[in-house]
């Protein structure tokens, strides 16, 4: 599993090449790289880039894991969207986005 090169952090509607990636019915899986431990308060927030740079939102579901193949429903987004993680975990090192459509998306 990688981490899908260039999508982390805000959009830069500005530049040439924007750091984002199209799902296309899809989803994608973030490592971390590290436990990431939850606390109080939003965990981690996803940029929906078309909504950013002056385009249309679309909905997404977003899932976290401590392992990288059992997820937890994390919620749903449209835009940007900060997730708090209330699943029971007390860490996590995976988050996939995904289509709310498609198999396997949250």
């Amino acid at each position: 599993m990688t981490t899908p090169s260039g999508a982390e952090g805000p959009p830069d509607c500005a530049a040439e090449q924007t750091n984002e990636l199209s799902l296309g019915g899809g989803f994608a899986v973030f490592d971390l790289g590290c436990q990431f431990v939850v606390g109080a308060g939003p965990e981690f927030k996803v940029w929906e880039s078309a909504e950013s740079c002056g385009g249309l939102s679309e909905s997404y579901a977003v899932g976290v894991s401590t392992d990288g193949e059992q997820f937890i429903d994390a919620g749903t987004g449209f835009g940007v969207t900060s997730f708090e993680v209330n699943a029971g975990l007390e860490s996590f090192r995976y988050i996939r986005i995904g289509d709310p459509n498609s198999a396997g998306a949250g």
